[in-house]
């Protein structure tokens, strides 16, 4: 719901701006669900005693492709609306899409480990992701203030490296630049790990279904 506020991108004016802005939004989301996707299966895989690989994730994630752009297509849509409602339906208080986009949040949570490990489709991946939320919403709060004060912990760095290279030293910027997009990497995968894990913690560990 607040990827298009982490990126910064707002729609252009005009219907054929809102079109492009849509469907560039649903290109990113269907990307990156599916590279989501793939390490899901291989996490799965290794945590399953398997031999896990980068092919046998993406072939994984491929053969669930169909599922995974309908999701796509239902996460771009509700972050849109999300934001719709936010910039031009001013008479609802701030606060009432934020709650309900961590509500979205929170019921969606195990939404990529069950999408692709479990043979069903969205509707159904949602309703299971929804039923897991009573087993995991404990977990999933403490998870996010971990990862948040992590998130600070790894950006504190670039920051202050950013404001000497700006000042002082632009050839560092480079440096700088690639230190955050692997740092952001690192973390999304970290993130990832975490929640095919506490997947597997609330279905059982020896009976998660997916590959192994």
């Amino acid at each position: 719901v607040l990827l298009h506020r982490s990126l910064g991108i707002a729609p252009p004016p005009g219907a054929w701006g809102f079109l492009v802005y849509v469907v560039w939004y649903l290109g990113v989301y269907c990307v990156m669900n599916f590279f989501n996707c793939a390490l899901a299966a291989c996490v799965q895989t290794h945590l399953s005693g398997g031999q896990s690989t980068v092919s046998g994730g993406i072939r994984r994630a491929a053969a669930r492709f169909g599922g995974i752009l309908w999701w796509s297509l239902v996460s771009c849509t509700v972050g849109v609306l999300f934001r719709m409602i936010e910039d031009y339906v001013k008479w609802i208080p701030w606060l009432v899409p934020r709650v309900f986009g961590i509500g979205w949040t929170m019921t969606t949570y195990l939404m990529v480990p069950v999408l692709v490990l479990e043979d069903q489709d969205v509707a159904a991946s949602l309703r299971r992701s929804a039923a897991l939320l009573r087993e995991t919403w404990g977990d999933q709060l403490l998870a996010d203030i971990r990862f948040g004060w992590l998130t600070v912990l790894v950006a504190l760095p670039s920051v202050v490296l950013g404001v000497v290279a700006m000042n002082y030293y632009s050839w560092l910027i480079p440096l700088v630049a690639l230190y955050f997009v692997l740092a952001l990497a690192a973390f999304s995968a970290v993130q990832d790990i975490f929640v095919v894990a506490l997947y597997r913690s609330a279905n059982g560990a020896g009976e998660s279904a997916g590959v192994s």
